[in-house]
């Protein structure tokens, strides 16, 4: 397996002239638990890789938006959830049940989903991610298990892919061989294909190198960006941070209703920020407030 990531030299926040590096992590991958629903998370490390899919892997035009490559560098560290959020950590904080909440018509193929703590909250609109974060900001800011100018968000889609990649510079983060693929995700294959036809629980596949789980299928995950097909073309190299026009919003890494080009890790797509699915749910970043 190709390791590729070239990590830069710890980075500190400034807030009200001091350094705001109260939570920063050690190496790539460091587990910590967050948040009184014990929410794990993992550290990313300020660094350097490939965003995007290289011109040798040739595909239709229906991908051209994952070109051309860009060479990111990202200059702060932030933390990053092990797992999808599941319906547990949801419920805790808004006290509502959205994947519970929608008429199951027939005529809508996939509105399928299984209840429980561990599964992924899904039928999560994008304000509605980021109302979760903003919420989840202020009730652990008041407990005082976080400290004054961190605060939990979405991540950018430049932060999910180097998060998703964890140093490698394949189609998938344990390699190209996409028979492999059902080892560590739920994907057509092995969930709609054999009437499985729901997000499954969190966590049961092989995660990457740094940690995470199911960052190819099970479900698309929001990200903070508005997208743009050719965002590529100009994105800037430093912290990119997403288009400057555009009316959707990104989301990454394939779900269990689709074929394994749609779960790589350069798959990037763009949809309507009110769009709910149970294909459809986030997974939490936390850094110092600057986005």
């Amino acid at each position: 397996m190709s390791f590729i990531v070239s990590l830069l030299a710890p980075q500190s926040y400034a807030e009200g002239g001091k350094t705001n590096d109260s939570l920063n992590g050690n190496r790539p991958g460091e587990q910590r638990t967050f948040t009184e629903q014990q929410i794990k998370m993992r550290w990313c490390p300020p660094g350097r890789f490939k965003m995007g899919r290289p011109e040798s892997d040739k595909r239709s035009i229906l991908f051209d938006n994952e070109k051309p490559q860009v060479d990111v560098k990202l200059t702060r560290g932030f933390w990053l959830a092990e797992t999808e959020l599941t319906q547990g950590a949801w419920e805790h904080v808004m006290g509502t049940k959205p994947w519970g909440e929608h008429d199951h018509k027939a005529s809508e193929k996939y509105t399928w989903y299984r209840s429980g703590a561990n599964y992924p909250a899904t039928y999560i609109d994008w304000a509605d991610a980021v109302l979760f974060c903003k919420t989840l900001t202020a009730q652990e800011q008041a407990a005082g298990r976080l400290p004054k100018g961190w605060a939990y968000r979405l991540p950018t889609e430049a932060e999910w892919e180097y998060a998703c990649r964890a140093g490698t510079e394949t189609k998938f983060n344990f390699g190209d061989d996409t028979s492999e693929l059902a080892k560590h995700a739920w994907f057509k294959d092995n969930a709609s294909g054999v009437s499985e036809l729901y997000a499954h629980a969190v966590g049961a596949k092989r995660p990457n190198n740094w940690g995470f789980f199911d960052m190819h299928g099970n479900v698309w995950e929001w990200c903070s960006d508005l997208h743009d097909d050719d965002y590529y073309k100009v994105s800037p190299g430093i912290d990119p941070m997403g288009a400057t026009k555009g009316s959707s919003r990104v989301n990454r890494g394939g779900g269990w209703i689709l074929n394994a080009k749609y779960c790589r890790c350069a798959t990037r797509s763009g949809i309507n920020p009110a769009w709910r699915s149970s294909n459809l749910g986030f997974r939490l970043a936390l850094s110092p407030s600057r986005l």
